[in-house]
């Protein structure tokens, strides 16, 4: 956020230490032109007594912060204040009461891009932010957050190190599933998912959510996923510090950050699963569309063994959702090898083949995709693509990468559609 004078100038002081406490504020969640003169200064009023009576009963070790903070991935919104104001936006933190903080670029493109995204629509009204925050007075409520990266809608970005965030643990339910929330300590007690693929550590998440104890996490954070916040901490390591030396905050579940919150729900009942996709996806549901004549029971015809398939598979042994440059094809178990239905990548052509293999979020854990990039001398994705493949347990595959075409180069998918079709994949949830 800048100071306004007469004369435009962009202020890149970075002051802030203390914070702005536990807010309850009226902003809705659909973007509104500008905030309305009364609820800023209510914000105002508040923010300016908060900082004035913190809580006396912490301890010194959790008492106001008085050095710059790092920022990681802190979700919330791009709030304008009305003309006249000292200051021209703020962020409002999520989920509603973690608090509000003036920010500003740390490059003027950064600055231009925060205000382009102020009072935004979805899917760019909800935002993370990386950067430094103090809170020496210098900006609104206090405090200023200095912002040198951020994203929005479909950005993600590359795993980032966890090492030694201290907070609390407690649960909540998103995506119709449980979740595990990660709350920092402090004065901003931002919320991030937070799940284990090493069981010991797992189950001592199970057992230390929500038992007021002080937590130290290291692990990788993942952003940009369909979870609490757009986040989750891959734990590695979980220590209890001790008993907590401020109250554990809870604040409202359904305010949390949802970057598929408007994307259509498909569900397959049948294989017992669900996944979202974007509104403007194209969704094909496939059955039967062949057989082996050598399974085909004695006495029975072929018409009627396709018949008896249709009747037993109906619509659910694939769904396929196309979207963009890519698509992503989930095929049932009896259906690995294209035994009833097409529902995977049926040839490459000739060129040369480079494996790959990566880790997704896949129904509230890790698991590796293995797939290839395929390359054939030129850059339109007929000859320059990727598939990548991925087998859950119970035999269900989920296949994802780009469409062959002319129109569009390899490029052009990582830039427009790849960050999408994680996201879609991220979204798989097993149902009963």
């Amino acid at each position: 956020m800048t100071k306004k004078f007469h004369i435009l100038l962009i202020v890149l002081a970075v002051p802030l230490a203390s914070a702005c406490g536990i807010l309850q504020i009226g902003v809705e969640s659909t973007a509104a032109p500008t905030a309305d003169a009364s609820v800023v200064q209510a914000l105002e009023d508040e923010n300016n007594m908060q900082l004035s009576s913190k809580d006396e009963s912490l301890s010194e070790e959790a008492g106001p912060q008085q050095g710059p903070i790092t920022v990681t991935a802190w979700a919330g919104k791009i709030i304008s204040l009305p003309d006249g104001a000292e200051f021209d936006d703020f962020l409002l933190l999520q989920p509603e009461g973690v608090g509000a903080v003036g920010l500003v670029g740390a490059t003027p493109e950064l600055e231009d891009e925060i205000a382009g995204l102020r009072d935004a629509e979805p899917p760019k009204d909800f935002v993370q932010v990386w950067g430094t925050l103090v809170c020496e007075g210098a900006d609104y409520g206090g405090c200023q957050l200095t912002v040198d990266r951020m994203r929005y809608g479909s950005i993600m970005f590359d795993p980032e190190p966890v090492e030694n965030w201290r907070g609390f643990l407690t649960t909540s339910t998103f995506n119709m599933g449980k979740s595990f929330i990660f709350i920092l300590q402090g004065d901003f007690p931002m919320w991030y998912s937070i799940h284990s693929n090493d069981e010991a550590v797992l189950q001592r998440l199970e057992e230390l959510a929500g038992s007021q104890n002080l937590v130290e996490v290291s692990g990788e954070l993942i952003t940009g996923i369909p979870d609490v916040n757009a986040t989750r901490i891959q734990a590695t390591e979980l220590e209890v510090l001790g008993p907590a030396v401020q109250d554990v905050p809870t604040p409202a579940a359904d305010e949390t950050f949802d970057p598929t919150a408007d994307w259509q729900v498909l569900t397959n009942e049948l294989f017992g699963y669900q996944i979202k996709a974007p509104q403007d996806a194209e969704v094909n549901w496939i059955g039967p569309q062949g057989f082996d004549p050598a399974e085909v029971p004695e006495g029975v015809s072929l018409d009627e063994y396709f018949s008896m398939l249709e009747e037993q598979y109906g619509t659910w042994l694939c769904l396929e959702i196309k979207y963009s440059l890519g698509s992503v094809l989930i095929g049932a178990p009896m259906d690995d090898g294209g035994r009833y239905a097409t529902c995977a990548r049926t040839g490459v052509g000739v060129g040369e083949l480079t494996d790959k293999e990566e880790w997704v979020s896949v129904d509230d854990g890790m698991v590796q995709a293995e797939g290839f990039e395929f390359y054939a001398g030129a850059e339109t994705l007929e000859s320059h693509n990727e598939t990548m493949t991925v087998r859950l347990e119970n035999g269900m595959r989920i296949q994802y990468g780009a469409a062959p075409r002319t129109d569009a180069t390899y490029e052009d998918y990582l830039m427009k559609t790849r960050e999408i079709l994680l996201q879609i994949v991220s979204s798989y949830q097993s149902i009963p």
